[in-house]
């Protein structure tokens, strides 16, 4: 486990071009070739401590400022 009571942590980025969520990101990848993400979604899944059978839901999107930037490596 990530830390106590964490199920599941998932990051997903949103691809500018196609307006689609993406469960990888690689900026040196050729279709993605020096851009960063619009947005990357975070969601955390945590086991309820006064009740195990309980998940509790969290998720959250962070935009990216520098989308419209090229990145150089």
């Amino acid at each position: 486990p990530i830390a106590d009571h964490v199920k599941s942590f998932t990051l997903q980025y949103l691809d500018i071009k196609s307006n689609e969520w993406r469960s990888d990101w690689d900026s040196k990848d050729a279709t993605r070739l020096a851009r960063v993400p619009r947005a990357v979604k975070i969601q955390l899944e945590l086991l309820d401590p006064n009740d195990k059978d309980n998940v509790l839901k969290f998720s959250t999107i962070a935009l990216v400022q520098l989308w419209q930037m090229p990145i150089e490596f």
